[in-house]
């Protein structure tokens, strides 16, 4: 079971960082070619395709989760019968989707008008995108499917071949061909999924603990169970998706031309904060695991302790190096005009990194535990009132009005999970900032002032310049949490996390 946890965390870890590889080649590409608008429209349909995607039911956390408890307990024929409801719900989610995304080709066109290219893609867009959405709904049964059996290693594994096949095409398109540039990128993000799910489909049907998918094994019962389940659960999906609402809020109050401003910088947020999910991401069905072989509170107690502090050092860290990199990374990245629009959005953004590190863990036990209904709730709840924020706040303060109404509702969405996550396994908070948070609070204070000091003796405009003081933030960060924030046996397990063995040094 250790080692399997981290070959799934370090497959995740490893994907993230191929992904941004690709993400840090291809970003400066895309907006030349695609301009500040076109970028931007690229922007609108990947958020409508996010809404869309809520459209699954929560049927692949709620396979996750009894797909998991069936391989605990080696119920075969259960997981057959789990596999085969999931996979009916998932055709028809697919089609009403795919549905959808036509009819938004058809009726409604969200490129401005004064740019006759944009509009013109907008269509053909829509539809292959449709066809792009059936076959992940489709395909969300078998990646449920493995990830339920603990083997996140394999799915990264094809999602890595297919994010560098994906980034070749990408950049042979934009460089090699005259367009229509949007469309041909939604043809390579179809069948770039294309091959993901198909892979995975094999390793269902023809891997070790195969699959058998059939109608006759559709059943009633196990279709309300995953619905009931994932009714919480799309609760969460559609939460996160308002929370990534943005270019659809900058859009109509400050144009698609300004959605770049605040995704680029956003971009370098989320990558983080992926870093660490990559590696909490095999958490959810640990958890449930421990429950299915009816492992006591005391080892969720200490599995909780360990994970978070692990997670929270990644997260920090992380923190210190997105402050450190900044508006020089972009300036150099992309332009120095992207960094100057977007400096306080940049500053407003690498601050919630500081949130996210609140509770890394507590989402994960609640969905694990299958107690994540009032967690739902109150996160959809949250992001809605967030979302007006955020409105109010582009029309008052433009861009820096929405980072900062993001920044407050990542607040309260943090505090609210932790708290839920406490009281459900009987931690009082101040045991948890004790244990962990609070740990790492001299150490960040102390590197950040160093990095505001650095940067005033010395303004960095190479990528040599501005990834050395990143590096001399995270170093200072991780030398002085050795130092001052863990233990002799923590200190093992925070710095094995990049190593080869961090499982088998967390003690449970």
């Amino acid at each position: 079971m250790k080692r399997r946890l981290f070959l799934n965390s370090s497959t995740g870890s490893l994907l993230l960082v191929i992904q941004v590889a690709v993400a840090f080649i291809l970003s400066p590409v895309l907006v030349r070619v695609l301009g500040d608008a076109g970028y931007g429209i690229w922007e609108v349909v990947l958020s409508i395709f996010g809404y869309l995607a809520a459209l699954d039911l929560g049927v692949g956390p709620a396979v996750v989760r009894y797909v998991s408890k069936a391989s605990a307990s080696k119920d075969r024929n259960e997981i057959n019968r789990i596999l085969s409801s999931a996979m009916f719900l998932m055709i028809l989610a697919g089609l009403v989707s795919a549905l959808v995304m036509v009819v938004l080709g058809v009726r409604f066109n969200f490129s401005p008008q004064e740019y006759s290219q944009l509009v013109s893609q907008w269509r053909p867009l829509c539809f292959v995108m449709a066809l792009n959405i059936f076959v992940i709904f489709v395909g969300v049964t078998f990646g449920a499917h493995q990830f339920g059996l603990q083997r996140h290693s394999l799915a990264n594994l094809f999602r890595i071949i297919s994010i560098v096949g994906q980034g070749f095409a990408y950049y042979w398109v934009l460089t090699q061909t005259d367009g229509p540039y949007l469309v041909y990128l939604a043809w390579v993000l179809t069948l770039s999924n294309l091959f993901y799910f198909a892979a995975l489909g094999f390793a269902s049907f023809f891997g070790s603990d195969r699959c058998t998918i059939l109608p006759s094994l559709v059943s009633k019962s196990h279709i309300k169970q995953l619905f009931l389940y994932g009714l919480s659960s799309v609760l969460l999906m559609i939460s996160d998706r308002i929370q990534k609402s943005t270019p659809l809020i900058i859009a109509p109050i400050l144009g698609p031309q300004m959605i770049v401003f605040f995704v680029l910088p956003s971009r370098l947020m989320q990558y983080a904060i992926q870093f660490s999910n990559s590696a909490s991401l095999p958490v959810t069905p640990y958890f449930s695991f421990l429950e299915g072989q009816n492992q006591g509170l005391e080892s969720t107690h200490r599995s909780w302790f360990a994970l978070s502090r692990v997670l929270q050092f990644v997260l920090i860290a992380m923190g210190v190096g997105l402050v450190s990199l900044g508006e020089p990374f972009i300036a150099r990245w992309i332009g120095p005009e992207y960094a100057t629009t977007g400096r306080w959005v940049i500053r407003i953004l690498g601050a919630t990194l500081f949130i996210e590190a609140f509770a890394p863990v507590a989402s994960q036990l609640l969905l694990g535990r299958g107690k994540h209904q009032t967690q739902a709730r109150w996160t959809l709840v949250l992001s809605l009132v967030g979302l007006v924020l955020m409105i109010l706040g582009g029309l008052g303060w433009g861009l820096v009005g929405i980072s900062l109404a993001y920044a407050l509702m990542r607040l309260s969405i943090q505090s609210t999970w932790c708290g839920l996550a406490l009281r459900e396994v009987g931690i009082g908070v101040a045991q948890h900032l004790q244990q962990t948070l609070l740990r790492f609070a001299l150490p960040a204070g102390v590197t950040l002032l160093v990095v505001f000091w650095v940067r005033t003796q010395s303004y960095p405009a190479s990528y040599p310049a501005i990834l050395a003081q990143a590096a001399l933030a995270v170093g200072l960060f991780s030398v002085l949490s050795s130092l001052l924030a863990v233990s002799g046996s923590e200190r093992k397990a925070v710095f094995s996390w990049f190593g080869s063995r961090l499982s088998g040094k967390v003690k449970k």
